[in-house]
């Protein structure tokens, strides 16, 4: 008899022993196929949100320059405004100064 007849006999439960680890075998090769399969699709996630993240970075710097830009317009535009208030106070009281001198030398008369 061979080796493998001689143990069958020692061991009848010895080939459902082998079927049971074999299909357990055979059920976590299929489970880490799965987990890998995951992994996988994880990592393409990562991926694609790492270029989204640096695409949004990007339009976030463009819209703080342009907002910075158009602050900086506002500011010359108010420091203009302030400017011009000045010349116009400047204006008047030069116009009201000369005026008061030519009423003076004019209806003096």
């Amino acid at each position: 008899m061979s080796e493998i007849n001689q143990r069958r006999d020692i061991d009848p439960h010895q080939d459902a022993w082998r079927a049971d680890i074999t299909q357990r075998f055979q059920l976590s090769q299929q489970q880490h196929a799965e987990l890998k399969a995951n992994v996988e699709a994880v990592k393409t996630d990562v991926t694609d949100l790492k270029a989204e993240m640096q695409a949004n970075s990007a339009a976030t710097t463009r819209v703080e320059t342009n907002t910075k830009d158009l602050v900086d317009t506002f500011q010359g535009m108010a420091l203009l405004f302030k400017v011009l208030k000045w010349m116009a106070i400047a204006v008047t009281t030069i116009g009201g100064a000369v005026t008061a001198m030519w009423g003076m030398t004019h209806l003096s008369k």
